[in-house]
Parts: structure tokens; C-alpha cells; sequence
């Protein structure tokens, strides 16, 4: 077998590794963690995803030495697409994490 088709194999099984990882984490472990935070309320916990990625992300971004390419998304156009998709994802969280902590483990799962 060649070099390629062995990468290539590697990347196939690495991409495997990281869906089953991601799967869990979405289907299993966020929803556990969600449920035992039954007293915070939904605004809260989604409040708190929106800041700790935001960081997260700003310092990857500058980690990577990617600012020159984030202040060329900031034009009219990209921003609002971006307000929009980051509106629908919203949507999405608060049902998620609203659905979870009505008890609704399974169906979000």
C-alpha cells in the first residue's frame, strides 16, 4: 500500500475517532452536565457558552496568528450573515439546553 493511501487511511480513522467523540460528548456528556446545573437558568448556562467560546476562540485566533484574517471578515455583508447564523444557533442552544433541563434527555440526545 502507498504513503497516501496510508495517510489517507490514518485520516479516515482519525475523522472516525473525533465523530464518535463528538457524538458522546453531544449525546451523552452535555446532557448529563446540563441536567445537574437544573438550577441555573437557560439564559444563563447559554450566556456562559457564548462568552467562554468567544474567548476560547479570540485566543485560539491570536494563538494561530489569524487577526488579519478575522478583521477582513468584518465587513457589512459577512457580519450579517454571521449575526444570522450566530441568531439561528441560538435558536438551536436554548431549545437544546431548554429541552435537557425540562427532562427531555433522550429526544435531545
Amino acid at each position: 500500500m502507498s504513503d497516501s493511501a496510508h495517510a489517507t487511511r490514518r485520516d479516515h480513522r482519525t475523522g472516525l475517532l473525533y465523530a464518535l467523540g463528538a457524538f458522546g460528548a453531544w449525546g451523552v456528556v452535555m446532557p448529563v452536565y446540563i441536567k445537574a446545573l437544573g438550577d441555573v437558568p437557560v439564559l444563563e448556562i447559554l450566556a456562559h457558552r457564548i462568552i467562554w467560546a468567544t474567548l476560547f476562540a479570540l485566543i485560539l485566533v491570536a494563538a494561530l496568528g489569524r487577526g488579519r484574517e478575522l478583521r477582513q471578515l468584518l465587513v457589512p455583508r459577512t457580519l450579517a450573515l454571521l449575526l444570522l447564523s450566530a441568531a439561528l444557533v441560538t435558536v438551536n442552544w436554548v431549545t437544546y439546553i431548554f429541552a435537557v433541563a425540562a427532562g427531555h434527555i433522550i429526544e435531545t440526545s
